[in-house]
Parts: structure tokens; C-alpha cells; sequence
């Protein structure tokens, strides 16, 4: 059995001018013993980039077959599916068979996830249409943002473009959040 290493709250204030979002946003989610502080920034920051009413974090590394965030209808259909990291193969399969699904993102942050992520996408048993975003989180500024890491903070964020400025206590952050294209890594041999 696994235990959580600690639970964090967070309060965020949320400005993105682009999709007229001005939220004020509390979200609390355990963190797993493996799981490290890059990680649950990322995660973070994810939840805030793609935001919504209604969106959730799941269990996490607790449950690994689930998204890392998600939003379901009242049937318990996904609406939205987003996995921070390199998700397994059968999960990703399972959920590109989805047809009630609206949204679904795979968040990396780190350049090493895309060459694992090439390798799930190419040994996908369906190479048709792959409805997916996926984004990649600068690595190196998302560590200074972990050391902000506290079991309640405070974040103000404001998204701009393919930017995300980050204000947490003393840090101010900005990071770059950009989508990458899915079609340059098809029919692709991974190595």
C-alpha cells in the first residue's frame, strides 16, 4: 500500500486574456513518495492551462491507469482526459477509442518524455486520426518552480500566448508552454 508524502492546497488566480478566463482557483491533491517536485508543479500547472469548471485531479501515481486530471459528465463519461508525463500505452489506446470524450492532452516536462511518448505513439494499434494536444513544459524553468513547493501556496498566474508567468511568494517564473505536432512523430521507427 502507498502512502501520500504530503498533501498540498494551492490557491491560484488564474488571468487568460486569450480564452477570457479569470478565475479564482483552490485545488488540493495528495503527493505520491515517488512522486518528485517537478512533477507536481507540473502537474499544476497543467491543471491551471487547461482549466475549466468541473476538472479534478486524480489519485495520481496512486492510480496509474487514470489521467492525471479529468472532467467526467453526470453518466461518468470523460469529457476531458490530460496526463501529466508519459501515459501507458493501453491508457492512451483506450481513451483515442473514447467517442464521448471532447478533450484529451498529454502535458510533458521533460525533453525525455517526447522520445518515450514517440515510442508509445508509434506502436499505437490504431494509426488513424490521433485527437490529441500534446504540450511541453520548459524544463529547466519548471524546476525553479518546484523549489516554490509548500504544503499550501499561493500562485498568480497569467497565461499569454505560449507563456505562462508564474508569481509564487518571491519567484516570478515564466515558462514556456507550447504545443508540439503529433504528425512529425507518425509512421515514425522509435529507436
Amino acid at each position: 500500500m502507498s502512502f501520500a508524502s504530503g498533501f498540498y492546497s494551492l490557491r491560484i488566480e488564474l488571468s487568460d486574456h486569450e480564452n477570457a478566463r479569470y478565475e479564482k482557483i483552490r485545488v488540493k491533491t495528495a503527493r505520491h513518495p515517488l512522486e518528485t517536485s517537478e512533477h507536481q508543479a507540473a502537474k499544476f500547472l497543467a491543471f491551471v492551462h487547461c482549466y475549466s469548471k468541473g476538472l479534478e485531479f486524480s489519485g495520481g501515481i496512486f492510480q496509474p491507469s487514470e489521467p492525471t486530471i479529468f472532467k467526467r459528465d453526470i453518466t461518468g463519461d470523460w469529457l476531458s482526459w490530460i496526463y501529466v508525463g508519459v501515459p501507458p500505452k493501453k491508457s492512451l489506446e483506450a481513451i483515442l477509442r473514447d467517442r464521448t470524450c471532447k478533450e484529451r492532452r498529454i502535458y510533458l516536462y521533460a525533453e525525455t518524455q517526447i522520445k518515450e511518448l514517440r515510442h508509445v505513439i508509434v506502436t499505437l494499434k490504431n494509426q488513424g486520426e490521433l485527437p490529441l494536444q500534446i504540450y511541453i513544459i520548459e524544463e529547466q524553468k519548471l524546476s525553479i518552480l518546484a523549489e516554490c513547493e509548500a504544503t499550501s501556496a499561493e500562485w498568480k498566474v497569467t497565461l499569454v500566448d505560449d507563456q505562462a508567468f508564474v508569481m509564487c511568494g518571491e519567484l516570478d517564473v515564466d515558462l514556456e508552454v507550447r504545443e508540439i505536432e503529433i504528425d512529425k512523430y507518425r509512421g515514425e521507427v522509435a529507436a
